[in-house]
């Protein structure tokens, strides 16, 4: 049934499905095109100041290597001509003529140069005996050893100044009553950032994150909530449409839209955890000098989760398909009810976080200003990834 012509004429659930299928197959081949190169320049270019594109810099090497034999020969040409002009003036100009003037002119040139010299050795002896005292003076001056700021310090102080919404979410209480020092709307719009699909996915750039996989889920989550609506379609729902000439009852199917939020939203916090890629920026960045080898086994965990995310999003997407178009093709009078519902739900999962995400920002807002711990642990419990 499902692979019947009628599944891409008819079959309203299985046409949904394909599209989103479609859409998903775009970003795939983008995956196998680029791998975590996105992920490589955010690093590069954040952390270790590194100003190019990588075609850019590829194609610079690429030309000063060309240009750099031309460069050698050129400088070989030019030091064999000026030898040449060298040899041809002398051999013009020999032997050299001594006059009286010249004569003059060189005993006092070598005056000079004696007064000099013996004016710098006289200024370089006074600098280095005064630099001397200096320090004997200081070191018996002063009982405490000069504290000089090491390097972990210094990006430690740098860190703390420019902490982003997710650094300072992140933070443990005693860090917090320091540094945040946001109003409650700017903690609750630091939620949604992360925690909207619509919002992540479209109105959020350079969060450190891959672009194709935020897309993947997005389309991915749709047809989630499309799947578990036809597995929570149960038979007294079908039955009471049938005793209603097949109009559709919003209030009856509340409780199965619920369940197939919830269902979604389950499955997304796996999904997250292999799709996201900002908190291994965060892992990399706080990483210290001596621990930067560590970077290449973070790099190999990404490219590792989001190839296990891409095949298993693709067995799924296969999985749902499949199964939408044998529940649209054995009950076509139910697919109408069946895509209000799956939309249904997704608005559903869109709404709630507006909702959800108020009480661990007033709570973490309270308890940063009443200085109360335990409040602030219970704020840190919402955000599940």
């Amino acid at each position: 049934m499902a692979f019947h012509i009628n599944s891409v004429t008819i079959n309203k659930g299985s046409i949904i499905a394909i599209i989103y299928f479609c859409f998903y197959l775009i970003f795939l081949f983008i995956y196998c095109n680029e791998g975590i190169r996105q992920f490589k320049l955010y690093v590069a270019r954040k952390l270790f100041n590194y100003p190019f594109i990588k075609h850019d810099f590829d194609n610079l090497i690429s030309k000063t290597d060309q240009k750099l034999p031309n460069y050698k020969n050129k400088i070989k040409i030019q030091s064999k001509s000026s030898k040449n002009l060298k040899v041809n003036n002398d051999y013009n100009n020999f032997p050299p003529k001594r006059t009286s003037q010249t004569k003059i002119a060189s005993k006092k040139s070598l005056k000079k140069y004696v007064y000099r010299n013996k004016k710098k050795n006289s200024m370089n002896h006074e600098r280095l005996m005064s630099e001397k005292n200096v320090l004997t003076t200081t070191e018996f001056q002063t009982d405490k050893p000069v504290e000089k700021k090491t390097d972990d310090k210094i990006n430690k102080d740098i860190q703390e100044e420019n902490l982003d919404n997710f650094e300072l979410n992140e933070l443990d209480y005693e860090s917090a009553l320091k540094l945040d020092k946001r109003n409650c709307i700017q903690i609750y719009w630091s939620f949604l950032r992360r925690e909207h699909l619509i919002v992540f996915t479209f109105f959020i750039r350079n969060d450190y994150n891959l672009v194709f996989t935020k897309f993947v889920r997005f389309i991915f989550l749709l047809c989630t909530d499309m799947a578990m609506n036809m597995y929570f379609f149960s038979d007294e729902t079908m039955h009471k449409m049938y005793l209603d000439y097949g109009k559709y009852n919003f209030i009856q199917q509340i409780a199965q839209i619920a369940f197939s939020t919830i269902a979604t939203q389950i499955i997304e916090v796996f999904i997250c955890y292999l799709s996201l890629t900002d908190k291994h920026y965060y892992e990399i960045k706080n990483l210290k000098k001596d621990e930067r080898y560590n970077l290449f086994s973070i790099l190999k965990c990404i490219k590792r989760k989001i190839t296990i995310f891409f095949i298993f999003t693709f067995l799924m997407f296969a999985f749902y398909w499949y199964s939408i178009a044998c529940f649209c093709a054995v009950y076509p009078n139910t697919q109408k009810a069946f895509i209000i519902d799956s939309f249904s739900s997704f608005i559903l999962g869109l709404l709630y976080p507006l909702f959800l995400y108020t009480f661990p920002s007033l709570f973490r807002f309270i308890a940063l200003r009443a200085k109360v711990s335990c409040i602030y642990s219970i704020s840190n419990i919402i955000p599940f990834f």
